[in-house]
């Protein structure tokens, strides 16, 4: 059968304007400023800053909008440089000076490449905030093959901090305690309740806390489909591994859990970047053939990086019989300056989304002249900065140039920014995005995903091709309402992927799918504006899935083509394969659905 489309008005035309060159320049102020400004300015950069060297890795794509796209991430570059070797370090020994010392010498040599030898290292303590702490570490590869650093407390494993051109290989990266549980939800005593009762209880005790539990199916370890999670920071130990919280009502009683022990704990790998380091600010960093086996928070978090990010041929993989890697994302990229190459690699088990490609939303707390005082993610904004204002339904207020910022800025918000000119209709409660902070360039290619959350996409010029996806699925999207995140997906092409399995998704009033195309208000209702624009979704396999194969909405100038859908809405009514929830510009032809 061919075509199974459902097209649904949401109440906004959305302008068809053809891309070739776009220009960075903000509009005169004879009219209103329009989407198509903000796609110019946040997915403008087509082509990475940086120049390819001969080893460096990079990748070129034609986009959506016609334009070539390209994203460079350098590696190192002193071939000529020294070796030097981790001290042995005593047996049940903090591994942490010996780490740091290595890290010493290679500084102070400028060495090429840094050597872990074989075994397990355990890091009883932390130096800022993390088990190890590398920074200003350039043009050196530190090889870890057959080691495994394990780490004691709920913080950052490893930090990775004003480093250029360094490239992580072979290490494998775990906690040295328990992350999740297995458990199942027994009545309260007032009926109306229920308690969590471990399955293991001999396993946890008081000290182990609960920060969300989430249903899966213990015989084959996979999530629920229903998705039933119930997030609570309030459970009270019972004893005798129990844990009661009034979180956990009827619809829990008799079902089967994993039990996250911890709410976003330590992350396993991070990437920080700092704008007020300057020169010294992290840029092209390379993952290679790591491993995560557990983390309490995050498995990769990149954050404030100026840009040059890879990660290949890597594994977050939970251990044998586990259901679960990381307790929260898989990867989680916010703020980035772009050039992302995520490829090879295999993420079984998140606890969350696989990846989510973030972009700042800022709240804005006050208003005064030209001077805007905004929250979260306002520290990394600079003079020359582009910000666009917006309402909670998306309805464009208009756009100003950052003229001036705090001498010190606050890194957790509430910064007095200065414009270069008022914008008229601006009040508290509305919200920001920074063409400045934009995400650009980003290839995801020839990964396997199985199970954990979907892959999210909120930032510009977008590939994601020749991806294998088992119980998870790609997102498009970006949230106003309960996450406030995401400036929406600019230039995304979403091709030659197999989609298979999947949990349901019930909000909205959106027909969620494999593949989905939406953005949510203030009020977490579907916005009928056109967020997301130039999308292509080509040439996918999608079999065995439990609700629709592609659904579109809140977006404009699409191209739906060659997609196969089979096996659809195993478990839910049927509906429609492929849906369209605007009537924006799209086209449409070549997909083929298959009855079941």
């Amino acid at each position: 059968m061919r075509g199974r489309f459902a097209y649904f008005a949401l109440g906004v035309v959305a302008q068809c304007v053809v891309v070739l060159a776009l220009s960075l320049a903000l509009p005169t102020k004879a009219r209103a400023v329009t989407y198509d400004d903000w796609y110019r300015l946040a997915a403008g950069q087509a082509v990475s800053p940086a120049a390819a060297a001969a080893g460096d890795l990079s990748q070129s794509w034609t986009a959506p909008d016609g334009r070539t796209i390209k994203a460079v991430v350098r590696q190192p570059a002193n071939p000529a440089g020294p070796t030097v070797v981790l001290n042995a370090v005593p047996a049940g020994a903090d591994a942490r000076p010996y780490f740091d010392d290595l890290v010493a010498r290679a500084v102070a040599a400028k060495a090429s490449k840094l050597v872990i030898p074989p075994g397990t290292y355990r890091f009883r303590t932390l130096g800022n905030n993390a088990h190890w702490f590398i920074r200003r570490l350039n043009d050196a590869t530190i090889v870890g093959t057959g080691a495994t650093l394990l780490f004691d407390a709920d913080e950052a494993g490893i930090t990775v901090s004003e480093c250029q051109r360094l490239k992580l290989v072979g290490l494998t990266l775990d906690y040295n305690f328990r992350t999740t549980s297995w458990g199942h939800m027994l009545p309260a005593p007032d009926k109306i309740h229920g308690v969590i009762q471990i399955d293991d209880p001999a396993s946890v005790t008081a000290a182990d806390g609960l920060g969300h539990i989430a249903q899966y199916d213990k015989a084959t370890g996979k999530p629920d489909p229903a998705d039933l999670r119930v997030y609570t920071t309030g459970a009270q130990w019972q004893g005798d591994g129990r844990y009661f919280s009034m979180g956990f009502g009827k619809n829990t009683i008799g079902k089967q859990f994993v039990v996250f022990h911890h709410y976003y704990g330590g992350t396993a790998l991070k990437l920080l970047g700092d704008p007020m380091s300057g020169a010294k600010q992290t840029e092209d960093i390379t993952i290679d053939r790591v491993r995560i086996v557990r983390s309490p928070g995050m498995g990769i978090v990149v954050s404030g990086v100026k840009r040059g990010v890879a990660i290949t041929n890597s594994k977050i993989v939970p251990a044998a019989g586990e259901p679960i890697s990381t307790e929260y994302d898989a990867i989680h990229i916010l703020p980035f300056g772009g050039d992302l190459i995520v490829q090879g690699n295999t993420l079984v088990g998140a606890g969350d989304d696989n990846i989510n490609l973030n972009s700042p939303v800022m709240t804005v707390a006050a208003v005064s002249g030209a001077t805007v005082t905004l929250g979260h993610w306002s520290y990394f904004i600079r003079p020359g900065h582009v910000l666009m204002a917006l309402d909670g339904d998306y309805r464009i207020i208009g756009s100003a140039t950052v003229t001036g910022v705090p001498p010190q800025m606050d890194p957790t918000g509430n910064n007095a920014i200065a414009l270069d000119r008022p914008i008229p209709g601006l009040s508290a409660a509305h919200f920001v995005w920074d063409a400045g902070l934009s995400m650009s360039r980003v290839a995801i290619l020839n990964n396997s995903f199985t199970t954990g959350g979907k892959v999210l996409v909120q930032v510009a010029n977008v590939l994601i091709q020749g991806n294998t996806f088992d119980g998870s699925g790609v997102r498009l999207t970006s949230n106003l309402g309960t996450f406030v995140e995401g400036e929406g997906a600019l230039n995304v092409a979403v091709q030659a992927n197999r989609f298979t399995g999947g949990k349901i998704t019930n909000r909205y009033g959106f027909p969620f799918a494999a593949i989905s195309a939406y953005a949510v208000t203030a009020s977490d209702k579907l916005a009928a504006a056109p967020v997301h624009r130039w999308i292509a979704i080509n040439k996918n396999t999608i079999a065995g899935v439990p609700q629709a194969a592609i659904s579109i909405g809140s977006a404009a100038n699409v191209r739906v083509a060659g997609n196969t859908a089979s096996g659809t809405f195993l478990l839910t009514s049927r509906g429609a394969d492929f849906n369209i929830l605007t009537n924006a510009d799209l086209r449409a032809f070549g997909n083929v659905a298959t009855l079941p």
